[in-house]
């Protein structure tokens, strides 16, 4: 009876150890403050650590003598490289290290000359057209001046008694032709001739006339000049398109 007593308040306190598993069997380890019996094998402990082997799971067989060994971990040799091998990889390493830089060294090359290039781009654009605002302020001048030509016709300049208005017309047409050889210098180009094909890039077409003497789409009827300054549209032509 008092050997089941034993058993019993042993297995209650079973769940307070720490179980950790080395080869084929189990050790329990319980930090002991008080007295415990089991199995009459126990003796009084305080504050030490109590160790017990069990066979694993607790049982009371003796563990199987077939019982897979451990397996050992065998550390592989590495197999040392000659002196000559050692040389080959430094150098393989630095030809590689060497190719990469050289890459970097092309594309920071490359980045820099493009850089230039737009630069220089950039620089020559703003020096050519440089005058284009002013240019295209004077483009209104100029339309006017035509206008003033045009409005009066030559016969009534040339009648006698119109001297006045004859010197007055001779000084239109000097200053229009004085500008227009102004905007010449600078590169500024007027163009825009009826009969001259429609081109969407250098022409504003406003409407469409009949003229059965030209060839449908073509430029009929010119309102105002367009002007180019070094290839580049400042204003395009206002004209009127052929059509059938």
């Amino acid at each position: 009876g008092e050997q089941k007593q034993k058993m019993a308040m042993a297995s209650k306190t079973m769940h307070l150890f720490r179980i950790t598993k080395t080869s084929s069997v189990r050790i329990l380890q319980r930090n002991i403050t008080s007295r415990s019996i089991y199995n009459g094998t126990f003796q009084k402990f305080s504050g030490e650590t109590m160790k017990i082997q069990y066979p694993a799971y607790f049982s009371t067989e003796s563990p199987k003598e077939d019982a897979e060994p451990v397996e050992e971990k065998v550390e592989e040799k590495v197999e040392e490289l000659t002196p000559e091998q050692k040389l080959e990889a430094v150098i393989k390493e630095k030809d590689e290290l060497l190719a990469q830089s050289k890459d970097r060294m092309m594309r920071a090359l490359a980045d820099a000359e493009n850089a230039r290039t737009i630069a220089k781009r950039d620089v020559a654009n703003a020096q050519q057209y440089a005058v284009t605002k002013f240019a295209k302020s004077l483009l209104s001048v100029a339309d006017n001046l035509t206008l003033a030509v045009t409005a009066i016709p030559q016969e009534e300049v040339d009648k006698k008694g119109n001297e006045s208005l004859k010197t007055l017309m001779e000084g239109v047409n000097m200053t229009k032709t004085m500008l227009e050889k102004a905007f010449t210098e600078h590169g500024l180009e007027k163009y825009g001739e009826k009969g001259d094909s429609f081109d969407p890039h250098y022409h504003d077409a406003l409407f469409q006339i009949p003229d059965p003497t030209l060839e449908e789409g073509v430029v009929g009827q010119i309102i105002t000049k367009g002007y180019k300054l070094k290839g580049r549209v400042v204003r395009p032509a206002q004209v009127g398109t052929v059509r059938k």
